[in-house]
């Protein structure tokens, strides 16, 4: 019974039958939605909770495959490199930002219309909070969790927002804190009067938990065994609960490729018919990094996110995309470039180092402005007073640079000529976007890492 399994057409639950006949009635296994009748209608959203990845997630999931195609190495370093590419597509599918700590500056309205997953987790919390309702989110990791948290409180001005995994105590007495422990943060959320959230992991809220004052389930960052989500699921779908139970899964979805989301959530599916369609579940129904990377391989290796961007484009993008997008400008004529982190950059955003035959690099402030905006002469000031800082780093002399998609004011250039400090405006961009064309993968390599 073991060669038809590894057939993806296989009907698992007609396989499970015929082992089941012949095995008799030795051996029998009921599930709970056999046995009680009293549990409400359980709906599970999956077509409704898909979105078109944003221009600036679809870019950075596609360089970091790019990147992956690209790369020579054998063995173990290969191995190595698949969990690395697994790991940063699942981060990016979850939030473009979450390989950095820049989402912690960024307002709310940004943050939710960079992401397709979140952007589809606002609207359904939307429609919980307008029926008053209460709601459980699971996500794997803290940065997704604290993430989550920071957006719900802040969209919907709630006092606060519970986190519970891993960090959480057990019991009250055991942290003997102002942390509250797993139980007190349930009676909390539940105790609150109308629409509430709270954010757990699969992995601490699997056991123990009842929690039927909520309704709704989003998973946010899937688990990677059915069996275990449908756990942490049912800590809102048993005995007690009165209403509809609806179970949403969110997926980042891309119109020209297969993404993360959509492979693991197939693979999931399968997974758990192959449990719930044999006697016991097994190890197989776990997802395991080498499936997900057999579909990844049958990716186009090209799509639109290789066209050269327009300055229509650098229009659209983030302030701190924009200064990838500017160190991708360097970069193409040859430079050595690095951006700077978000916090502590001592008022450098692009650091280009001097090639050998040129005696300094370039240190570069951006401003980043939609139309009508036009950027002051502080920049100027910032720039300057950052040159000491990373001439003594890097042992490097460094020309000041001041950068805008549109035009600085007139004071700017004339403090500009003062304090002998470059300024580039729009038609720097445009002219240099002709000679040295930038497409997403060059933006999205130059953010994630020093070049």
């Amino acid at each position: 019974f073991c060669l038809p399994l590894e057939n993806p057409e296989t009907d698992i639950r007609a396989l499970g039958e015929q082992i089941r006949k012949r095995i008799g009635v030795h051996l029998k296994r009921r599930l709970k939605t056999e046995i009680l009748d009293d549990l409400p209608e359980k709906h599970i959203h999956v077509d409704d909770c898909q979105e078109e990845m944003p221009s600036t997630q679809a870019g950075r999931y596609q360089a970091v495959l790019q990147s992956t195609k690209d790369s020579v190495r054998t063995g173990p370093q290969q191995r190595n490199r698949i969990l690395q590419t697994l790991h940063q597509l699942r981060d990016i599918s979850d939030h473009p930002l979450l390989s950095d700590s820049q989402w912690e500056q960024i307002t709310i309205p940004e943050l939710i219309e960079q992401s397709a997953k979140l952007i589809v987790t606002v609207r359904i919390l939307e429609n919980v909070h307008a029926a008053g309702e209460k709601v459980i989110l699971f996500a794997e990791r803290r940065k997704t969790q604290h993430l989550l948290a920071r957006v719900i409180k802040e969209h919907f001005d709630l006092a606060d927002v519970s986190i519970v995994n891993g960090d959480t105590p057990g019991s009250k007495q055991r942290e003997g804190s102002m942390k509250m422990s797993r139980q007190q943060a349930v009676d909390r959320f539940q105790n609150t009067p109308g629409f509430n959230a709270i954010i757990m992991s699969p992995l601490s809220a699997g056991v123990g938990l009842n929690i039927t004052e909520a309704n709704h389930v989003i998973h946010y960052s899937r688990w990677w065994n059915p069996a275990k989500e449908d756990q942490a699921s049912d800590r809102v779908y048993r005995i007690g609960q009165e209403r509809p139970v609806h179970i949403y899964l969110p997926m980042a979805t891309h119109s020209e490729f297969k993404t993360f989301d959509v492979i693991l959530h197939d693979l999931l599916e399968r997974k758990r018919q192959l449990s719930q369609g044999t006697l016991f579940p097994t190890e197989r129904a776990e997802v395991k990094p080498a499936e997900i990377l057999d579909d990844l391989q049958y990716m186009p290796p090209e799509t639109k996110h290789e066209i050269p961007l327009s300055v229509a484009d650098v229009d659209k993008l983030t302030p701190d995309v924009f200064e990838a997008f500017v160190a991708a400008l360097f970069y193409k004529q040859g430079y050595k470039v690095e951006v700077t982190p978000y916090s502590g950059d001592k008022g450098a955003d692009v650091v280009v180092h001097p090639l050998r035959s040129e005696n300094s690099g370039f240190l570069i402030q951006v401003k980043q402005r939609s139309a009508g905006g036009r950027p002051g002469p502080e920049a100027l000031d910032e720039i300057v007073a950052a040159i000491p800082f990373y001439e003594e780093k890097y042992a490097e002399t460094f020309q000041p640079i001041v950068i805008t998609n549109r035009t600085f004011t007139k004071e700017t250039h004339q403090l500009g000529r003062t304090k002998v400090v470059q300024i580039y405006e729009r038609k720097w961009i445009i002219e240099n976007l002709r000679q040295y064309p930038v497409t997403w993968t060059n933006v999205n390599l130059c953010q994630f890492k020093p070049n």
